[in-house]
């Protein structure tokens, strides 16, 4: 009876497992063009996953990027490589100085878009949830 109850435990587990883990599957990785349009002279509110701050940032269609991030502003560039990647580089809010160029993969999650950075072992790692989206620049970065 002890057996068959650690069996149907497991099953249920594995089971259970699987279902949280599918919903990952289902999730949309955007191509270069979804990419382009849903950051394009978009203001995007965001949460930093990781570092747990929220975040306000302007992409403008020149390549700009400015964003507010605790209360300091952060310029930079932004861009799309072919292969859909949403690629940022900020320059540090107080010496000015470009930090490395970073390119991470959006997916629309039941319309939820999240930022995955790709991890050596090709292991997609959530940074950044993006609350929403709004059409040109209404906070003046």
């Amino acid at each position: 009876m002890l057996v068959k109850c650690k069996s149907i435990l497991f099953l249920i587990s594995l089971s259970s497992g699987f279902i949280l883990n599918s919903s990952l599957v289902f999730a949309e990785q955007l191509k270069a063009d979804q990419v382009k349009a849903l950051f394009t002279d978009k203001t995007s509110y965001a949460y930093h996953e990781r570092r747990d701050f929220d975040f306000t940032s302007y992409y403008s269609s020149d390549g700009k990027l400015v964003s507010i991030r605790n209360g300091e502003k952060w310029t930079g560039k932004w861009r799309i490589k072919a292969d859909g990647k949403h690629c940022i580089q900020l320059n540090d809010p107080y010496s000015g100085v470009a930090k490395l160029d970073k390119c991470m993969v959006i997916q629309n999650d039941a319309g939820t878009y999240k930022r995955f950075k790709i991890k050596r072992n090709g292991e997609l790692k959530h940074i950044i949830t993006y609350k929403r989206f709004v059409d040109g620049n209404p906070e003046n970065l």
